[in-house]
C-alpha cells in the first residue's frame, strides 16, 4: 500500500517529481585514500549523454545528507557565477565550478580530481553521472579502485520513498538462537541415550542402529543433491566459461572424495588393527575380556564433518543477525532447526560415534563442542 501511495505522488503534484534545484544530481564522497581521483565520462552508443556536463566540488565536514544541505546554499551562489570550462586530462580543485567539456573524438573523457586523505567532497551536477557510466564507475583512484558515494540524491530518485531502517538482532536475541539451535542435538542424545539404556532394548541396538545409520543418509544425500550442489554448481558458473566450470566441480567432487579417503586412511595408521588374541587356552583358563575401542576411522569423519557444519551454521546465523532484518534472521533460525531436528532424530551426527566405540560421554562433549 506504501509503495502505491508513493507511487501516486507524483500524480498529485502535477506529473512530475518535487526536484527544485538548478542541477540534477548532488551527492558526497568520503576521501579515505589521499592523491588523485578521475571523473569520467563515456560514451554510449557512440555518443555521450550531453557535450558537457557543468559540475561544482565542495568540501564538507560529514559525508551524509546534513553535508548536501550545507553546501547547498554555497552551490547555489556558484551556480548563478562562471564555471570554468576544462577539457580531459585538466585538474579539478575543490570549492569551485566547472564546466567539462568532453572530447568528441574518443570514447571515455577523464577528468582529475585532487583528494586529501581523510576529508570529504560534496558534487552538484547538471547531469547524473551514472548517464555517462558504461564500462567503469564514473569516479575512482588512480590505482584503479571505485568510489561510491557515501550519500546521493538526484531528479531520478527523489520521487523514491524512504528506505524503512533495519532492525538487527541484539546479541541476546543471537545468544537465544544459538540456544535454540542445541535443542534437536539435545534431543537426538536423549532419544539415543534413552535406547542405550534401556535393558529390554539391547538385542534390537542393530537394527536400531541400521534405521538411524539409513535415515540420516537419505536427509543428509536429499540435501546434497537437491540443494547443495545446484547452488554450488550455480555459484561457480559466475565469470567461468562451460570448460572452466567443469573443471572448477569436477576438481572440488573429487577432492571431496580424496579427503574421506585420507580421514578413513589417517584413522587407521592412528589405531593400528588389533592382534586377534590366541585362542588356544589352557584347560580350566578363562579367557581374558576384551577392552573395546573407538572406531576411530568411524568417529573421525563424523565429528570433522558435525565441526565444520555447525561453525557454518553459527557464521551464517551471527551475519544474519548483524547485517539483515531480525525477522529475516528468526526465519533463518527455523530453516536451520528444520534440517537439523531429521538429521539428529535419526541419529546421523549422535549414533556413529558412540556406537563406534566412544564412551558417551566423549561422543556427547564432541557433539557439542
Amino acid at each position: 500500500m506504501r509503495q502505491v501511495l508513493w507511487s501516486l505522488l507524483p500524480v498529485a503534484l502535477g506529473g512530475g517529481c518535487p526536484w527544485t534545484s538548478s542541477w540534477q544530481w548532488e551527492g558526497v564522497f568520503h576521501i579515505h585514500k589521499g592523491g588523485t581521483y578521475l571523473w569520467s565520462a563515456e560514451k554510449k552508443d557512440g555518443a555521450y549523454a550531453a557535450a558537457s556536463t557543468k559540475i561544482i566540488l565542495r568540501t564538507t565536514s560529514t559525508y551524509d545528507a546534513s553535508a548536501i544541505e550545507s553546501a547547498e546554499p554555497a552551490a547555489l551562489t556558484a551556480w548563478s557565477g562562471t564555471f570554468t570550462d576544462v577539457m580531459p586530462g585538466d585538474t579539478l580543485s575543490p570549492n569551485n565550478a566547472y564546466r567539462l567539456v568532453y572530447d568528441a573524438d574518443n570514447w571515455v573523457s577523464l577528468f582529475k580530481i585532487q583528494g586529501a586523505a581523510e576529508t570529504n567532497l560534496a558534487i552538484f551536477a547538471e547531469h547524473v553521472p551514472t548517464d555517462f557510466e558504461n564500462k567503469f564507475n564514473y569516479l575512482h583512484h588512480e590505482e584503479g579502485a571505485a568510489t561510491e558515494p557515501s550519500y546521493e540524491v538526484s531528479s531520478v530518485t527523489s520521487c523514491d520513498p524512504p528506505e524503512e531502517p533495519i532492525v538487527k538482532g541484539t546479541i541476546g536475541e543471537v545468544l537465544a538462537a544459538s540456544m535454540l539451535i542445541t535443542l534437536p542435538t539435545l534431543l537426538g542424545i536423549g532419544c539415543l541415550f534413552s535406547v542405550c539404556k534401556c535393558s529390554s532394548a539391547s538385542e534390537h541396538v542393530k537394527t536400531f542402529i541400521h534405521y538411524c545409520n539409513a535415515g540420516a543418509s537419505g536427509v543428509l544425500f536429499a540435501v546434497s543433491i537437491f540443494l547443495l550442489m545446484p547452488e554450488a554448481s550455480h555459484l561457480m558458473a559466475a565469470g567461468k566459461s562451460e570448460a572452466g566450470l567443469a573443471v572448477a566441480w569436477g576438481s572440488c567432487v573429487i577432492a571431496g572424495w580424496l579427503l574421506g579417503i585420507m580421514m578413513h586412511q589417517a584413522s587407521h595408521m592412528l589405531q593400528p588393527a588389533q592382534v586377534a588374541a590366541d585362542n588356544t587356552l589352557e584347560e580350566g583358563q578363562e579367557k581374558e575380556p576384551v577392552a573395546k575401542k573407538a572406531n576411530w576411522s568411524l568417529a573421525i569423519p563424523v565429528l570433522l564433518g558435525d565441526f565444520i557444519h555447525n561453525f557454518a551454521d553459527g557464521i551464517f546465523l551471527g551475519f544474519a543477525f548483524y547485517a539483515c532484518d531480525a525477522s529475516f534472521a528468526w526465519s533463518m533460525v527455523g530453516a536451520t532447526i528444520a534440517h537439523e531436528l531429521p538429521q539428529e532424530l535419526l541419529g546421523g551426527d549422535v549414533a556413529p560415534p558412540v556406537f563406534s566405540g566412544l564412551r558417551s560421554r566423549e561422543a556427547f562433549g564432541a557433539q557439542n563442542s
